[in-house]
């Protein structure tokens, strides 16, 4: 089977984002990651989601673009996973409850993904990561660092009650 890369970039803090994905990715879709949430109205803000295919060399090219190892995230999608069900979980994830308070989550930021590896347990892992085998990012020292989901995707129902998302309210 063949991964699928696809990146999750913050179109606030790099503006000419949308530009810069054209030039230097292979780029088969791209959508804003707000479309048909309720944060609809925030379309102008919405951090894109770009399918670049299994081209690896795009991971590489990830790497070497200013602004984009604080500003992006890019995911490790079976690509035998529907897309569809890829994008509905990230968009589900947006925003969440958790111990009756809401959270709304940025998945484009190292600051979370840095979060999930210093204190996430398995179940919440499972749960961040959903359909996708795992992300790479930039952590806060500008080292790269991937997170791959250690069981295959199952679905957790209900309230989010693990211990990285209790951390966070």
């Amino acid at each position: 089977m063949a991964t699928d890369y696809w990146l999750l970039v913050d179109a606030v803090r790099i503006s000419d984002a949308a530009q810069l994905i054209q030039e230097h990715f292979s780029v088969q879709q791209i959508l804003p990651l707000y479309a048909g949430t309720p944060f609809d109205y925030l379309l102008e803000q919405s951090p894109y989601l770009v399918n670049m295919g299994a081209d690896i060399a795009n991971v590489e090219t990830w790497r070497t673009l200013s602004y984009f190892d604080t500003s992006s995230v890019i995911f490790a999608v079976d690509d035998k996973t529907c897309a569809d069900d890829f994008i509905a979980h990230l968009q589900a994830m947006l925003k969440i409850e958790v111990a009756g308070q809401v959270l709304c989550l940025r998945f484009q930021s190292q600051r979370l993904w840095d979060a999930v590896l210093a204190h996430a347990n398995t179940d919440d892992i499972v749960q961040c990561l959903g359909p996708s085998k795992g992300v790479f990012w930039f952590n806060s020292d500008d080292v790269p660092v991937c997170l791959y989901k250690p069981n295959p995707f199952t679905p957790v129902e209900g309230e989010q009650q693990d211990s990285v998302f209790k951390q966070w309210v």
